[in-house]
């Protein structure tokens, strides 16, 4: 009969199958209020009603009165021993703020999506930057997904709301005489070795500063990326591990790129022992004077920025743009995009062929030059 509940086995507790085909079960909250849970099969039932049941006896939910605010910091704990610290730092300052100062006293069951269509206008209004809204609605989401996986709410409401679309900007690459243009300019630094080797490895920013002599190996000219350098507060660094799995890799250097490495240290322990500031050698190739690493955040403005204007260079461009420019013109002079993709530390081939696709303007015609030589049409 439609609408009649299964017998249940001894176990179960308040599974039972609807007559709609779907497995139900009921857990009392506090104050004796309750909350269903459905599943497409009895296991699946069961097990989000266990998941329900200990999140209530382990004092994680209290009913309909959850806010937001506590919610946020449970599954902030819960993030920080699942996730890099790094990723865990960042869903902390979007969601503390600006999640939490406009809804941290609403109820979880209370929000719905406008409320974050809502909240992203008043952020742009203030002056947020489109992609850093998209990146408080992912944050957001994910916390909310979560709290779906844990029968918290009934619906992601997060992933109903729309965020702001964001206008790529286009990507800066030097022409080879611009590249020759930085580079006699950046020979005039004491860190010409460094932009040497962002342009001849495109290593990332956070690479490039997390560099030390022992990931160099002179006897094999090559250069393994083991860590990326990250700034903290009051000065402070962290070496964390490299964006993904791929990024962490081994490069070959040419000889003028080692004898470049050569020159450098030879230099900077030169500099070291003429200067009387103290020292402590954390072993970074490129480092301040007291041996701490460079700023990763200031590598722009207080490195690059000159250089550029000596060279007569617009100053926007980016120490990223020298890694575009690095790529790209390796895929111009025809290597192969899977061994560029792995050189540049990319988690896919399909990510370089996303970002690089203006690389390749005549790859369409050697294919078809290929096709024809190899068919004779």
């Amino acid at each position: 009969m439609r609408g009649a509940k299964k017998r249940r086995a001894s176990g179960e507790g308040t599974v039972y199958l609807r007559g709609d085909g779907r497995w139900a079960g009921v857990v009392t909250l506090a104050l004796g209020k309750r909350k269903f849970v459905y599943g497409k099969t009895q296991g699946e039932a069961m097990a989000k009603k266990k998941r329900l049941e200990d999140a209530r006896d382990s004092g994680l939910i209290a009913g309909a009165d959850r806010i937001l605010d506590n919610y946020s910091d449970e599954w902030l704990s819960y993030k920080r021993a699942n996730v890099s610290t790094r990723t865990y730092e960042r869903y902390e300052q979007l969601i503390r703020i600006h999640v939490r100062p406009t809804l941290g006293k609403r109820r979880l069951q209370q929000i719905v999506p406008t409320d974050f269509t809502t909240l992203y206008s008043e952020l742009l209004i203030k002056g947020l930057a489109a992609n850093t809204v998209r990146h408080v609605h992912v944050a957001a989401r994910t916390m909310m997904q979560d709290a779906l996986r844990w029968d918290y709410v009934s619906r992601n409401v997060v992933s109903l709301a729309k965020p702001p679309k964001v206008v790529h900007t286009e990507m800066s690459i030097l022409d080879r005489p611009e590249v020759d243009r930085l580079r006699i300019a950046a020979d005039e630094t004491s860190f010409r070795a460094l932009w040497r080797i962002a342009l001849g490895t495109a290593l990332r920013a956070g690479e490039l500063a997390a560099l030390r002599w022992s990931d160099i190996d002179f006897d094999d000219h090559s250069l393994t990326v083991n860590h990326s350098l990250r700034d903290l507060k009051g000065g402070a660094w962290s070496l964390d591990a490299p964006k993904s799995v791929r990024s962490r890799r081994k490069i070959g250097l040419t000889k003028s790129l080692v004898n470049e490495l050569v020159s450098h240290r030879k230099r900077d322990n030169e500099r070291i022992i003429a200067s009387e500031e103290k020292h402590v050698d954390h072993g970074f190739v490129f480092a301040r004077n007291d041996g701490r690493p460079l700023i990763v955040s200031s590598l722009k403005r207080r490195h690059l920025e000159p250089i550029l204007r000596t060279a007569g260079l617009p100053t926007s461009t980016r120490v990223h743009d020298l890694r575009h420019t690095a790529i790209s013109h390796a895929l111009a002079q025809g290597a192969p995009i899977a061994d560029v993709s792995q050189w540049a530390g990319h988690a896919s081939v399909a990510i370089t062929l996303a970002l690089y696709a203006h690389a390749l303007p005549e790859a369409n015609k050697r294919t078809t030059e290929t096709v024809a030589l190899a068919l004779g049409i």
